[in-house]
């Protein structure tokens, strides 16, 4: 029988109450969905001797999407709020996609969008087109709020720039150009509830059939998400879609990753997958622009 280590719960009701528990309360964790934590709790990987349940905080689940202003998600979104959502998916469709693609069904009815950048995973699936989206996050404290991008948030493989009694409180999309695509895919060794092995986001900004700049982002390749310099040097100034330029692209990318071997997948595997992807995901991007 699994039984777990005794703590102390907490459910504030406030953003402020719930900032004040965590300057206060020793050796605290936070618990949104809890995807992640209660499994931690169960197998003994943690001892905390607070847990504050921030879920139903009004403000950790604001969500606004305006024309011209992009997007304010709450940190508490749920990562099937994200998924389903029209108005993501008209704007943002590569980060609705990865969100959807988060565990299983029920994991994302009950997991967060904070809950998956905080935890911070190498293999997590919606850093990448967060930051291809140049999205950025606003942590909270009883000290005050601090906003960075994304691509600064995770620093290793499972840390990131949290300060102790700081969380996620919003993410925010500035409104995409009209002329940027940006397109996420993995590859993974199931349809669901997998881990994968390797994924990547591609965002092109266009001017007619011309790539005038360029974003690829690379996960579970690296301790965190693998910015490419390598890759926008290739396809800058090039015409979309040009299957040689394509094929140079995929080496690039292929040169910058220096990947583990574990039990999902080999190293020499994952260098063949980012290729594979790097050939793919340039493919549909180019369909989708030439409609």
């Amino acid at each position: 029988m699994n039984i777990l280590t005794p703590f102390e719960y907490f459910a504030p009701e406030t953003l402020d109450e719930a900032l004040e528990l965590l300057a206060t309360k020793e050796n605290a964790k936070v618990i949104a969905g809890g995807t992640d934590l209660v499994v931690q709790l169960k197998e003994k990987i943690i001892h905390p001797a607070n847990v504050i349940d921030i879920k139903h905080i009004p403000e950790l689940n604001e969500f606004k999407v305006e024309d011209g202003k992009g997007a304010v998600i709450g940190a508490c979104t749920t990562d099937a709020f994200c998924e389903f959502s029209k108005e993501l998916q008209a704007k943002f469709p590569a980060f609705s996609y990865a969100a959807g693609e988060i565990g299983g069904p029920q994991v994302r009815e009950m997991g967060t969008i904070g809950g998956n950048l905080s935890n911070s995973g190498p293999s997590a699936e919606t850093p990448a087109s967060l930051i291809c989206y140049r999205a950025q996050l606003v942590l909270v404290s009883k000290e005050g709020e601090r906003t960075i991008p994304v691509e600064d948030f995770i620093t290793g493989n499972r840390k990131n720039c949290l300060k102790p009694g700081e969380i996620i409180k919003t993410i925010i999309l500035p409104e995409p150009d009209k002329n940027t695509y940006v397109k996420y895919a993995y590859v993974g060794l199931r349809r669901s509830m997998e881990i994968d092995v390797a994924n990547m986001c591609i965002r092109l900004d266009v001017d007619g059939d011309t790539i005038k700049d360029a974003m690829v982002v690379m996960g579970s390749v690296a301790i965190k998400p693998l910015i490419s310099e390598a890759v926008p040097a290739v396809l800058k100034g090039t015409k979309i879609g040009d299957e040689e330029v394509i094929k140079k692209a995929a080496e690039a990318a292929q040169s910058e990753v220096h990947p583990i071997t574990d039990v999902r997948a080999s190293a020499q595997y994952r260098v063949d997958v980012i290729g594979a992807l790097t050939r793919r995901i340039l493919r549909d991007l180019a369909d989708e622009i030439k409609k």
